[in-house]
Parts: C-alpha cells; sequence; structure tokens
C-alpha cells in the first residue's frame, strides 16, 4: 500500500519530510510505504481560516496528482483539515484526517 501524506506546512525540508515519514512507519505495517510532500507554491504557514482557504488548490492538486501516481490513500497531515471534504469528493481513493486519528488514540 503506497499512501501520499500532504503536510500543509510551507518551507519543511525533504530531510525533515523523511524524518517524519520514518518515526511515522512505525506505527503501520511493513508493506506501507509513505511519501509526504509539503506545499511549494504558497508560502503559507496556517494559522486562521483564511490560510487554509488560500492553500486547498494546491492541496487538491496534490492530492488529485497522488491518485494518478497510483497511491492507495491520501492523507491531509494538518489539524486544520484543510480541503479535507473537496479532496474527500474529488477523490475514489480514501483521504484521511490526522485529527480523528488522534483523538481516538487518547
Amino acid at each position: 500500500m503506497k499512501i501520499f501524506i500532504i503536510n500543509p506546512d510551507y518551507g519543511v525540508t525533504p530531510e525533515q519530510l523523511a524524518l517524519r515519514c520514518q518515526l511515522l512507519s512505525a506505527h503501520v505495517g511493513p508493506d506501507v510505504e509513505l511519501h509526504m510532500e509539503c506545499l511549494t507554491q504558497n508560502k503559507i504557514e496556517i494559522d486562521s481560516a483564511l490560510d487554509v482557504a488560500l492553500v486547498a488548490p494546491e492541496i487538491i492538486t496534490m492530492a488529485l496528482r497522488a491518485q494518478n501516481e497510483g497511491y492507495d490513500a491520501v492523507v491531509i497531515y494538518c489539524f486544520s483539515d484543510p480541503a479535507l471534504d473537496a479532496c474527500r469528493e474529488l477523490l475514489d481513493i480514501p483521504v484521511a484526517d490526522i485529527q480523528k486519528k488522534i483523538k481516538e488514540s487518547r
């Protein structure tokens, strides 16, 4: 299974993204491949509802690309869940958020 993780924070380095995937890999099965990317078109760190709206188009584009590249699922790696509902409407693969999973684990 291949999972594409969208990190909406701008400016995360490739090394930081790889480290996050490595940490998350401890919580998935050995047959799961994780890939994480952050936004590159918007220089926005999500701190408000306006930020969520401004980054949504790029997140939707990234999610659609992931589906087209053969990923089995997309994860929005942000507590604000930017573009979550829109991605779920558009894609044929599952789109998950991290907020619900973290709440369930408490």
